[in-house]
């Protein structure tokens, strides 16, 4: 049972008035609006502390803050645990074969006994000693029925490569096209349905495969033909700053041409100047396409418009997908980089994942609509490199190094480990 000091103080609260018989729907609105003041200060604090020119402070803010989304994920991870062991075990779904056998390197990595990991996973302890058995007398066994799968030694071409691709769906490098065009820019070529077929074996019972939105976009037919600009807003800890993050997209490369975070709703001189900087660093296009926002209806912005001799375009009203290009790099950036569920906390850390989020689009990920190429390919009229891509060799040869073109290691391009690439390993 859990002993009432170890609740946090606005629960022992509670407990107390329940005794005294005096808890009220107003002590309830009392404690909710206090714990509310508490948050909104201590997040004040921090934001202070990662302003200081003291680098030891603003470390230790640092620190508390990824200390306070750890205690986030751990409340959420026990309100669902909780959930979850309500339900009677028979009509739990099954662990996969390959999920017992992580569990059991989990239970292995971080020295767990048979019953503390049996806890963990809400499993019954004979349940963990029978995987552990198998694991343990036939650990290549790959016959249907059974209880886990071990990955068995790399000999052939298919176990490799293979292995590879099931690699990089565990890492979140996309899905099956994506991942055979990331290959084919490290110059192994693969089809999608090959690529499909193996994700799909690696894949846990049950899991939905992620369908991609279908939109309508704006057609491009050179660079700088036309440009696009939108706002997105970007949320941060305990709300206490609202982002806005502004894109100026080159149509027909999908290249961020430039890119600016506000602290508080833009204007439309912003506008203005952020487009007048991007005619300077890259020329003018002819169609500028945006929302009806009010920044690119009032007159400071349109000016610059004409002055430049740019033509004017709006999306329509109410109709999803009219700016469906900008719209997708929202979607990507905000879940590569967790924009919803890591909140930042200041202006500064966002920026500094918004700068890898935003290289990692234009230069480093694939893009299907453009074939395999990268935005920064097209736009700079580089030759991408999937171009150079090759089927890899049936057989693996140790002695010949016929498998050189196969030895990669993922790497991530962000401190946060989100942004993954693939590396060929130095010979």
């Amino acid at each position: 049972m859990t002993d009432v000091h170890d609740l946090p103080l606005d629960d022992r609260v509670l407990t107390a008035l329940a005794k005294r018989r005096n808890f009220t729907t107003r002590a309830i609105r009392l404690l909710m609006r206090t714990r509310e003041q508490l948050s909104i200060a201590l997040g004040l604090v921090l934001v202070k502390l990662r302003a200081s020119a003291e680098p030891l402070q603003s470390v230790l803010a640092g620190l508390q803050e990824h200390r306070i989304h750890v205690q986030q994920l751990t409340e959420e991870n026990s309100y669902l645990r909780s959930r979850l062991s309500r339900v009677p075990p028979k009509e739990r779904s099954h662990y996969t074969p390959d999920e017992r056998y992580r569990i059991l390197l989990y239970k292995i990595t971080y020295l767990l006994s048979t019953e503390e990991t049996a806890r963990r996973f809400l499993v019954a302890p004979k349940t963990i000693a029978r995987w552990l058995a198998e694991a343990e007398t036939e650990p290549d066994k790959k016959t249907v029925g059974t209880l886990l799968k071990a990955t068995p030694p790399c000999r052939s071409y298919t176990d490799v490569v293979k292995e590879l691709v099931q690699v990089m769906d565990r890492f979140g490098f996309g899905g099956s096209k994506r991942i055979a065009q990331t290959l084919a820019r490290a110059g192994v070529k693969l089809s999608k349905e090959t690529v499909r077929r193996w994700r799909k074996r690696n894949r846990p019972s049950g899991e939905p495969v992620t369908k991609q939105a279908k939109f309508k976009t704006v057609r491009a037919d050179y660079v700088n033909h036309v440009w696009m600009m939108d706002i997105t807003n970007i949320g941060s800890l305990f709300n206490l700053i609202g982002f806005r993050l502004v894109v100026l997209l080159d149509v027909f490369s999908r290249f961020p041409l430039i890119a600016r975070l506000f602290v508080s709703e833009p204007s439309a001189q912003d506008m203005a100047e952020l487009f007048q900087g991007a005619v300077k660093a890259y020329g003018k296009p002819k169609h500028f396409v945006s929302d009806h926002g009010t920044q690119f209806t009032a007159q400071a912005f349109r000016r610059q418009l004409a002055k430049q001799g740019v033509k004017q375009r709006f999306g329509a009203i109410g109709k999803t997908g009219s700016i469906a290009i900008i719209e997708r790099l929202w979607k990507t950036l905000k879940e590569t980089l967790a924009l919803k569920t890591h909140l930042p906390l200041c202006s500064k850390d966002l920026m500094e994942r918004l700068n890898a989020g935003l290289l990692y689009y234009a230069a480093l990920r694939p893009h299907q609509a453009l074939h395999g190429a990268t935005p920064a390919e097209v736009y700079f009229g580089l030759t991408p490199a999937c171009t150079a891509a090759q089927p890899p060799p049936r057989v693996v040869d140790s002695e010949t190094g016929s498998a050189s073109r196969l030895d990669f290691e993922i790497a991530f391009i962000d401190a946060d480990r989100r942004l993954p690439i693939l590396l060929r390993k130095a010979a």
